[in-house]
């Protein structure tokens, strides 16, 4: 899907490898029938009164995502979200992919975007590539 000024709408996975919660800094979600703040447009980056809007209004409305290791939680890069501060000495992992049907930014991917290519029958099949991430 397209929005107003042309940006490809995205999926995200979020999948924490350590239990969640507010303590340690859970995703946080504005549902999309929540009040939203005005004019923002959902492929423009936050505007100062969007972020003033989301810190005194949204806060209230937004939804903590408690999750236990393993679990998983899709949604749309058109959903307000954020993950809160980890107030503990714990690490807080988490494994985040993305999915879109078309280059995000520009003709080129990502950094450590995989394209990927129509295959038979309508489904989607990784072209692949070597990546190399040093830690």
């Amino acid at each position: 899907a397209l929005g107003s000024g042309g940006a490809a709408e995205y999926v995200s996975l979020w999948c924490p490898l350590d239990t969640v919660s507010p303590a340690n800094g859970c995703l946080r979600l504005l549902p999309s029938d929540a009040p939203q703040p005005p004019s923002a447009a959902a492929d423009a980056p936050a505007s100062e009164a969007t972020l003033r809007w989301l810190e005194e209004e949204g806060e209230a409305l937004a939804v903590d995502v408690c999750a236990e290791a393993g679990d998983a939680v899709l949604f749309s890069s058109r959903l307000w979200h954020c993950s809160g501060p980890n107030r503990t000495g714990a690490d807080r992992r988490v494994y985040y992919g993305q999915y879109s049907r078309g280059a995000i930014g520009g003709e080129a991917p990502l950094c450590l975007a995989v394209r990927t290519g129509p295959a038979p029958g309508g489904r989607e099949t990784a072209l692949t590539r070597d990546i190399s991430i040093a830690i």
